[in-house]
């Protein structure tokens, strides 16, 4: 159990770590677009971290499945995890 978990703690932080990535160069993005057409910048942020906040909650979300999918695990409940 402490094996399943330790696993799934590190599939967390591979997720977390290559969503940053991706919102790191989303924020480039927004910042250059919102430069070259004119766009205020304080709309774009907020519609940027509101995206980045949905995204990061469907991958924690998405990795207990995906991790399930990827081990062969059929059951992944909390309880497994702890005990």
């Amino acid at each position: 159990a402490r094996v399943t978990s330790s696993k799934l703690l590190l599939a967390l932080y591979a997720i977390d770590a290559c969503s940053w990535g991706i919102g790191t160069l989303m924020k480039y993005e927004v910042v250059s677009m919102a430069k070259d057409r004119e766009f205020c910048y304080l709309i774009a942020s907020v519609a940027l971290t509101a995206s980045e906040t949905i995204v990061e909650f469907l991958a924690a979300a998405v990795t207990p499945w995906l991790y399930g999918c990827i081990q062969g695990v059929k059951h992944t409940s909390p309880k497994e995890l702890v005990h």
